[in-house]
């Protein structure tokens, strides 16, 4: 299996209904691909764009109080390409919306207010200015700031996105940081991604809540979930300690208030109960003829590279700690679940070369590639493996690698 993307120099043309380009780059979007979690930040972009599209025009309106029948239905923007290079660049435009069918009304449903396009250009300075940590620029609702908590919320450590348009001579380049400093010029909290380990303490049905204590926050936190089975299987898993992935509450000095919400609660039977560097030592210290008194030992050279590559996509990019076993020639290789998946990364002694395998265990597939372990790309190869067998079999826990 094998994947050329376009040369991230030579994206495709504008056009004039052109609305906006995010460009995804960095961390996953490497594999050149937006991830299906991600595209809920450009539904919370537009959002943001409606909510200062109507303060501009209730601004240059005095004596109104609400914006005219049909303003916001009038905005409605449309993914009409992917552009693949080094990055995953989303073009949106402008969908044209028909009437209403209220007659008086008809004709402003279709109306083009420039409000949008206002609003568009006033965003991208904001961030411009939070870039370079410098005040809002005048005009912009100072109390929409906070809005900025649902843009970008999926961002990790190392990735951005890169908003531009038609006649746009520098791109503005919106981070986790960028986002942090917009919305704390109003508030003084701000959601980010939450990745801890956590005891769980207990669980109410009722109220759907499950409670766990952070030894890294010294803090007892309560996670309201809608899911009775997650909440049955915290109260069965007391006094357990858990890895818990979501999104909370931080204050400015970057402390943990509040769990908003839990994506995963890993517990101990759902990843490995030994720690990555531990794993690795053990390899270490695997000796000669630990299979057959022919077996070589694990390699150094080998598992120091595999280990630093796994060691980057655990921390930085929050995959699943994978289980390590020794090869039989020396290699090192490492394994996940994947729903009805079970994947393999393996590293032979004496070679820079990745081979990864899937097994469907339903239905006896088996997906395969390789790539060279120190290439700019390992992680974005990575990813698209995992990724193909989402898109091939709808797997469930696709996006928990």
């Amino acid at each position: 299996m094998s994947y050329v993307p376009d040369s991230e120099n030579s994206p495709a043309e504008s056009t004039p209904t052109e609305f906006v380009r995010a460009r995804f780059h960095g961390g996953r979007f490497a594999a050149h691909a937006i991830p299906f979690d991600v595209l809920s930040d450009l539904a919370a972009y537009r959002d943001l764009l409606v909510e200062v599209a109507k303060r501009i025009f209730l601004d240059r309106n005095a004596g109104r109080v609400r914006v005219p029948k049909g303003f916001v239905e009038s905005f409605q923007l449309g993914l009409v390409d992917v552009v693949r290079g080094n990055s995953a660049t989303a073009v949106a435009e402008r969908i044209p919306v028909a009437p209403l069918v209220v007659p008086r009304q008809a004709n402003l449903a279709v109306q083009h207010f420039t409000e949008f396009d206002e609003a568009r250009d006033l965003i991208d300075q904001v961030i411009a200015r939070a870039a370079n940590d410098e005040a809002m620029p005048d005009g912009f609702p100072i109390d929409l700031a906070k809005k900025f908590n649902l843009f970008g919320k999926g961002l990790r450590k190392g990735e951005a996105i890169d908003l531009s348009h038609p006649g746009t001579v520098t791109p503005a380049s919106f981070t986790r940081e960028v986002r942090k400093r917009i919305i704390l010029t109003v508030d003084a909290t701000y959601e980010d991604i939450v990745d801890l380990r956590v005891q769980v303490t207990g669980g109410d049905t009722r109220t759907r809540k499950i409670f766990t204590f952070s030894e890294e926050t010294n803090k007892s936190f309560e996670l309201r979930d809608q899911s009775e089975a997650r909440v049955l299987k915290a109260l069965g898993h007391v006094k357990q300690h858990a890895r818990l992935i979501g999104f909370g509450l931080f204050d400015r000095r970057d402390e943990l208030q509040q769990i908003i919400e839990a994506s995963e609660i890993l517990y101990s039977e759902d990843e490995p109960s030994t720690p990555l560097s531990e794993q690795l030592e053990t390899l270490r210290q695997t000796p000669a003829g630990w299979y057959r008194a022919d077996t070589p030992a694990p390699d150094a050279m080998t598992i120091s590279r595999i280990g630093n590559l796994l060691a980057q996509i655990v921390d930085e990019h929050h995959f699943q700690v994978p289980f390590l076993y020794p090869t039989t020639e020396g290699g090192v290789t490492g394994e996940w679940p994947n729903g009805d998946w079970e994947v393999s990364a393996t590293l032979m002694p004496g070679t820079t070369v990745i081979a990864l395998h899937a097994l469907n265990i339903d239905s006896d597939e088996v997906l395969e590639d390789s790539f060279e372990i120190d290439s700019d790309h390992a992680l974005a190869r990575m990813a698209d493996f995992w990724n193909l067998m989402s898109r091939d079999t709808g797997a469930e826990n696709a996006d928990s690698f």
